[in-house]
């Protein structure tokens, strides 16, 4: 249809997640019309388009490393963002943060990341949430998401936390929550059955 077409308007974001499934193509077919024009850089050039360099969905704290790492440090929170804040016991109010897990070789399932999972859901539940007008309520369960990269993971979740938003990546894909936790099942790329990407 673009053949036909005088003028054709792309809109998207080539940094979010790729298809699961790609088909294989030789260069550049391989490449979405946007990553096709992008070329090398991270964002759009103002000769090709229009980068929309604020973003209504992150807190600063976590802005700021994804602006850094996929936006050229071109990407930034909106003002409202800053009010919000979690007040829980022993966990930070805003930004991304690791929980260390120890286990032997899990490979699409571990039991000792459910139950530190569990462990850090009971914790935010006593907590509460500041929304970006200052307001605070109690955290609820439906404020949590849990993200797992392998469905025996998500399975595993749903048997110990009946009734979580719990799913892959894709599943959450454009959706928002005051607090996402993550699974990541596997400590290192060998014993993933994927691999890192």
């Amino acid at each position: 249809m673009s053949n036909a077409a005088r003028n054709l308007v792309l809109i998207g974001d080539p940094s979010q997640l790729p298809q699961v499934i790609q088909g294989a193509h030789p260069l550049p077919a391989d490449q979405s019309c946007l990553q096709w024009i992008l070329d090398e850089n991270s964002i759009i050039q103002p000769v090709h388009g229009i980068f929309l360099s604020v973003t209504r969905r992150m807190h600063p704290d976590l802005c700021r490393y994804t602006s850094t790492q996929f936006y050229q440090g071109q990407l930034s929170a909106h003002s409202s963002k800053e009010f919000q804040f979690l007040s829980t016991a022993d966990l930070p109010g805003t930004g991304a943060w690791l929980i260390p897990v120890r286990h032997v070789k899990p490979v699409q399932e571990c039991s000792e990341e459910i139950e530190v999972i569990k462990e850090t859901f009971e914790n935010f539940l006593s907590g509460t949430c500041r929304d970006k007008d200052g307001r605070s309520c109690p955290l609820r369960r439906y404020d949590i998401i849990f993200v797992a990269p392998y469905d025996a993971q998500i399975n595993a979740l749903s048997d110990v936390l009946p009734d979580i938003l719990v799913g892959t990546v894709d599943r959450f894909q454009g959706q928002e929550a005051p607090v996402v936790l993550m699974s990541m099942t596997a400590s290192s790329a060998e014993e993933t059955s994927r691999g890192l990407d």
